[in-house]
């Protein structure tokens, strides 16, 4: 037996399927985020490189702030939810990789092991393959579209 069209949608409605995992991703990053910074700032690496540090600290700062905002439009499901994350994925990607880039400047990028240092610690790598997954997803999704619509 076939569902009506208008129960159909209404199925793919809300905060479910795959659409979980970057709202579980939103919380996590709530809770993971000030814990880093208040690492950073505890860190006795902020001492040996104040400029690295405390930029690194900044940037980071600041994509907390962006993260509640995605957070507060996603779980409201306004309109500009999907377009919020969208820019979240791609500022994790540039705030990652700027202080990598910054990191090779300050400490120098002739040492191997505080290269892999670096890219641990800013995994912009990681961040870029996550973009390349989810925006597709947020941009096509018939969930997305049925769930962001205030």
């Amino acid at each position: 037996m076939e569902l009506p069209i208008a129960q159909a949608e209404h199925n793919i409605v809300g905060i479910r399927g795959w659409l979980i995992l970057p709202a579980i991703g939103l919380v996590l990053s709530l809770i993971t985020i000030p814990i880093g910074l208040i690492a950073g700032l505890a860190g006795e690496d902020i001492r040996v490189y104040p400029a690295y540090e405390a930029f690194s600290l900044l940037v980071n700062s600041g994509f907390y702030i962006f993260v509640w905002v995605a957070a507060i439009e996603c779980f409201k499901k306004r309109t500009t939810a999907p377009l919020t994350m969208i820019q979240l994925m791609v500022a994790r990607v540039v705030a990652s990789a700027l202080p990598f880039v910054l990191g090779l400047c300050v400490v120098g990028g002739g040492d191997e092991l505080i290269t892999i240092a670096l890219l641990r610690s800013n995994n912009f790598i990681g961040a870029g393959i996550a973009a390349a997954i989810w925006i597709p997803y947020w941009k096509r999704s018939k969930r997305v579209k049925a769930t962001f619509t205030n």
